[in-house]
C-alpha cells in the first residue's frame, strides 16, 4: 500500500462511531515554558460504520510523511489479528448485471435493448459501476435515453 491508494480506501468496522487512532512522527511541543516530544496523533473517525481514510486525510491536511505514518500503521494493523476483527478495508457489494445477457450483448445494442425492456435505469446504474469499468458510448447513449423517459407515475405501479 502507498500514500496513493489512501485516497480511495475506505475503512469498516463492527463499531459504528469508531475513533481510529494512530500514533505519527515526534514532534517538539511546549509545555510551562519546556520542551516536551510526543508523537503526533491522527484521529480518524468512523461514520456509520466506515471511514473514508483519503476524505481524513484531506480533513486533517497531512503532509506526505505523515501518510507515510499512516499507511504503515494501517497495514501493520490490518495483518494483527486483534484488529481484524475491528476493522477492515471495506469492499462495495458486486452489482449484477440487469438482465442475464447483458455482459454478452454487443456494446451498440445495449442502450435499444434497454429502451425496449425498460430498463434504461437499472442498465445506466449497472454500466456507472460495471467491474470491468463504463463503457462511455454505451453510457452516453443510456443518459440521453433516461434524460428522455417519460416520468414515472402511479399508473406505473399496477398491481398484478
Amino acid at each position: 500500500m502507498t500514500i496513493q491508494d489512501l485516497d480511495g480506501l475506505v475503512l469498516e468496522s463492527k463499531y459504528g462511531e469508531l475513533q481510529y487512532i494512530l500514533k505519527g512522527p515526534i514532534v517538539t511541543n511546549w509545555s510551562s515554558g519546556l520542551p516536551r516530544q510526543e508523537p503526533k496523533e491522527f484521529v480518524f473517525q468512523f461514520d456509520r460504520y466506515v471511514c473514508e481514510i483519503g476524505e481524513e486525510c484531506r480533513r486533517m491536511e497531512l503532509t506526505d510523511e505523515d501518510k507515510e505514518y499512516v499507511v504503515r500503521q494501517i497495514e501493520r494493523h490490518l495483518k494483527d489479528p486483534d484488529y481484524r476483527s475491528d476493522l477492515w478495508i471495506h469492499e462495495p457489494p458486486k452489482i449484477d448485471p440487469p438482465w442475464p445477457t447483458y455482459e454478452g450483448m454487443h456494446h451498440n445494442s445495449i442502450p435499444g435493448f434497454a429502451q425496449q425492456a425498460g430498463m434504461v435505469e437499472e442498465a445506466l446504474l449497472y454500466e456507472q459501476r460495471r467491474p470491468g469499468g463504463p463503457r462511455e458510448s454505451v453510457l452516453r447513449k443510456l443518459e440521453e435515453l433516461a434524460e428522455t423517459a417519460p416520468p414515472v407515475t402511479e399508473d406505473d405501479f399496477a398491481a398484478v
